[in-house]
């Protein structure tokens, strides 16, 4: 439908322009007979400028420059046909007057068209700028320079609710500001509008739903180019409200942040001072190491499967060298540089070479740090001995904290005065123990003597009876089997007196009490750590923590473990430092038993010895009484245990014994 009425539209107007054509054309050919007729007598020939109105009215420049030529052909035509020959000064004058006519005319015409033309083009213009002006989404305006306010944009309307023409119209559009931001708005605009200058400024603007939100007022004077005075002020309001809130919202962290840093800082001022006492405490040495490189490569071998750190140092030896020679020094105190001797050293010296060199430490404490860091443990703690820059050797009891950076902070305690009294004490005590048993050995043997000679006596005397009555012909056979029911009571009696002497030996009058053996296996293994250091040696405790749990006498297991320990050392006195290894494994057994073991890495035990090394006064130590074993089976089978020795295929040998568990 819509088509068809545009092409009724369009026909109807090419209709009209020919049907205008048409009489433009018999009005032009009848101007023209007559001026044939008349000659130019008469000013017939102005007529054509009513053609030129008629076929050119309202039509395009090139429609009118066309009539305009064909009425000057016409007129020019008409004058050469009538005044040729005779042509006169009155007939060419008026020949002139009406080509003057016919090009004014079409001149008008042609302004006409331009007028009209440059008119829509404004009235487009026009257009454009309001729908721009509608569609921006801040409120646009316009003021004359006395500050009338002469636009405003539809964005004032729908934000404020209030008509802008009627704003207009009564200039009350700065009545939606907020009372308190009014006057000081007012006073601004009025100041920028003396002084001609721009502004800009933040005030509250109620909304159609009457909460008010801040605005973001911008103002510009526009100078006319000719003169430089103020033509027209423009400019621009913004919703700036959430970010004006954020801002106050911000500046509120920021005071909090301000404060809470502030706070946070006072606390690290404090937590420094602490550090910085503890640091340069005069009794404790402070060592502060990173392993960040070390530690780097055991998250790799642990997540490639490395289940023992120590066997795959033992497989990867530059492994474990290139971890020790990345560790660095951060910082060391004064307390710690005079134990080693290096007070008079600069202090970068000691900074520069890595402690895996040995330089400010020992090295098994490093490779302790290393198996920490791989089991993932934060803290160790232990004792070690440590070298000076003159030789000589430092007993230390040290405490080391690990962070997940890799860093390893220590703190250690000189305790060599200490450790000498207690080796001095062990001794004595050793010895007070070695007298003491040999006297007990003694009385034993003097006690054995007294109580045996009587049962072997009568059972020497009833032998030899036996003897002479199984030479007669004719034996007694009643008398002979009351002869054999004697030597058996005396057995017996022998028997008696030999478990009443090992239980005399053993301790009968013993306390018993649910014992956990894994801890005090790991408490034994922390008394002995000093004498297996002394000797080179490192041990190592197992735990499976399952049925650990046994009734005994606590001081007499320790003792057991303390004997077959001391003897795994012992039996490792001729190796090598780093091949000295003693292992101390708590596992159950699946029968309501529990297994302990010792086992070293020493030459292990001559086969020929396996079964002696159990007998009373047995012994392969130049100093030995040959009872320590003989006393700890003792203990064990009195508790309901077994002890028992084999060699490893491993090598090295083993000492086991199990008890009934709880």
């Amino acid at each position: 439908m819509g088509v068809v009425a545009v092409a009724r539209m369009i026909m109807s107007s090419r209709t009209w322009l020919f049907l205008k054509q048409g009489v433009a054309a018999v009005l032009a050919l009848l101007v023209l007979s007559i001026d044939l007729r008349a000659g130019f007598d008469v000013s017939i020939a102005v007529l054509y400028a009513i053609v030129l109105l008629v076929a050119a009215f309202g039509q395009s420049p090139r429609l009118i420059r066309l009539w305009m030529t064909s009425c000057g052909v016409l007129a020019l035509g008409s004058f050469l046909c009538v005044h040729w020959s005779d042509p006169d000064l009155g007939s060419i004058l008026r020949l002139l007057f009406s080509l003057v006519a016919v090009a004014i005319t079409g001149a008008l015409l042609i302004g006409r068209h331009k007028l009209e033309s440059m008119r829509r083009k404004v009235e487009h213009s026009r257009e454009e700028l309001q729908i721009f002006a509608d569609s921006v989404p801040q409120v646009l305006w316009a003021t004359y320079p006395d500050g009338r306010c002469y636009f405003l944009s539809r964005q004032f309307t729908e934000f404020t609710g209030v008509s802008r023409e009627a704003a207009i119209r009564e200039q009350n559009w700065t009545d939606t500001i907020h009372p308190e931001d009014r006057p000081g708005f007012l006073a601004e605009m009025e100041e920028a509008y003396r002084k001609e200058t721009d502004f800009r400024t933040y005030f509250r603007v109620r909304s159609r739903d009457g909460d008010y939100y801040w605005m973001y007022w911008m103002a510009a004077p526009h100078r006319l180019p000719e003169t430089g005075r103020v033509h027209r002020w423009y400019g621009g309001c913004a919703n700036v409200d959430s970010q004006f809130k954020a801002q106050e919202t911000i500046r509120q962290l920021n005071h909090t942040l301000e404060q809470r840093v502030e706070q946070r800082t006072e606390e690290l001022v404090r937590a420094q001072w602490r550090y910085r006492s503890l640091f340069q405490d005069r009794n404790i040495g402070v060592l502060e190491l990173s392993f960040t490189e070390a530690k780097a490569h055991l998250d790799i071998l642990r997540k490639n499967g490395v289940k023992d750190l120590h066997d795959h140092f033992v497989d990867h030896p530059d492994d474990l060298e290139q971890m020790l020679l990345s560790v660095r020094v951060l910082d060391l105190n004064e307390t710690y540089r005079s134990m080693l001797g290096f007070s008079d050293a600069p202090r970068e010296e000691l900074l520069e070479p890595s402690p895996g060199e040995n330089r400010l430490g020992g090295r098994p404490v490093l490779i302790r740090t290393l198996h920490a860091y791989f089991n993932l443990q934060d803290s160790i703690a232990g004792t070690a001995n440590i070298r000076t820059r003159t030789g000589s050797l430092l007993v230390v009891a040290y405490a080391i904290n690990l962070s997940e950076s890799g860093t390893a902070f220590f703190t250690v305690v000189d305790i060599t005065e200490r450790e000498r009294a207690h080796e001095l004490l062990l001794k004595a005590q050793n010895e007070m123990a070695r007298a003491s048993r040999v006297a007990t050995i003694g009385a034993l043997s003097v006690s054995l003597a007294h109580e045996l000679n009587q049962p072997i006596a009568s059972m020497s005397m009833d032998a030899a009876t036996v003897l002479r009555e199984l030479k007669k012909p004719e034996s007694d056979r009643d008398r002979m089997a009351q002869i054999v029911d004697r030597l058996s009571r005396n057995t017996m009696r022998l028997a008696a007196i030999v478990d009443r002497t090992r239980n005399r030996v053993s301790g009968r009058e013993r306390t018993l009490a649910p014992l956990d053996l894994c801890t005090l296996t790991r408490e034994t293994a922390s008394l002995l750590e000093r004498d297996a250091a002394a000797r080179g040696a490192t041990l190592h405790v197992h735990c499976s923590g399952n049925a650990a749990l046994v009734e005994a006498d606590p001081v007499e297991i320790q003792q057991v473990l303390v004997n077959l320990t001391m003897n795994a050392l012992d039996a490792m006195s001729d190796q090598t430092l780093d091949a000295s290894r003693v292992d101390i494994a708590v596992t159950g057994t699946g029968e309501d038993r529990v297994r302990v073991s010792v086992s070293d890495s020493g030459p292990g035990i001559p086969d020929d010895q396996i079964e002696q090394i159990f007998q009373p006064f047995y012994t392969t130590k130049p100093d030995g009484v040959g009872m320590g074993l003989q006393i700890c089976r003792w203990t064990i089978e009195a508790l309901g245990g077994d002890l028992a020795a084999r060699n490893r295929p491993e090598g090295g040998a083993e000492f086991a014994f199990t008890l009934m568990s709880l």
